[in-house]
């Protein structure tokens, strides 16, 4: 971040803050100010930061614009674990990952019952952990997030599916609770 530092000083309080209100730079803003007395004068210093900012385009959930990615169902007669595993699959998220059971395994769970996303910590994980993860680690539901958070790290990282299934995901890395929430409703709300 390149910012620029500038000092002012004046008799008084106000006659530096006339400064500093006059004082302009073409694409910064001011950040912060740090004021000093020496002797009598006010000194300020002034940081500046560049204005452009990322600008993120927030969607409305009905009107989220098509993508470049649509998931085919596969077809009838197929199961929703076999479903859900060719998603994943498809979205860039590599099978040789444990988090990519962890995953499954959520969607899964997700799938059946949806009130698992209002309780991740206290239901989602340690179930998904139990389930994906074994009898050895089935208390730790934190290894199971921390699993899944890195399986979408990598895919999101990679020039995957991703990345092109909601527009948003191009600039900004999912959330696990995001990425859940937004795959099941796209792709299994009528299986729920």
């Amino acid at each position: 971040m390149n910012q620029i530092n500038k000092f002012f000083e004046g008799e008084s309080i106000q006659d530096v803050q006339k400064k500093i209100d006059e004082f302009t730079l073409p694409d910064y803003r001011l950040a912060d100010t740090k004021s000093f007395i020496e002797k009598d004068k006010v000194i300020v210093l002034a940081t500046y930061v560049p204005s452009k900012e990322p600008q993120f385009t927030w969607y409305e959930p009905n009107n989220l614009p098509t993508t470049s990615y649509s998931y085919k169902p596969l077809k009838e007669g197929v199961t929703l674990e076999a479903q859900v595993t060719n998603l994943l699959f498809d979205l860039g998220i590599s099978p040789h990952l444990r988090g990519f059971k962890c995953l499954r395994a959520a969607l899964l769970l997700i799938v059946e019952d949806s009130t698992y996303l209002n309780a991740l910590t206290k239901r989602l994980y340690p179930d998904v952990a139990s389930k994906a993860l074994g009898d050895n680690e089935s208390r730790n539901g934190s290894r199971a997030e921390r699993l899944m958070r890195h399986s979408i790290e990598l895919a999101w990282e990679g020039d995957h599916n991703i990345k092109r299934f909601v527009p948003l995901w191009a600039t900004k890395r999912p959330t696990i609770v995001e990425f859940l929430a937004i795959v099941v409703e796209k792709c299994f709300s009528k299986a729920s």
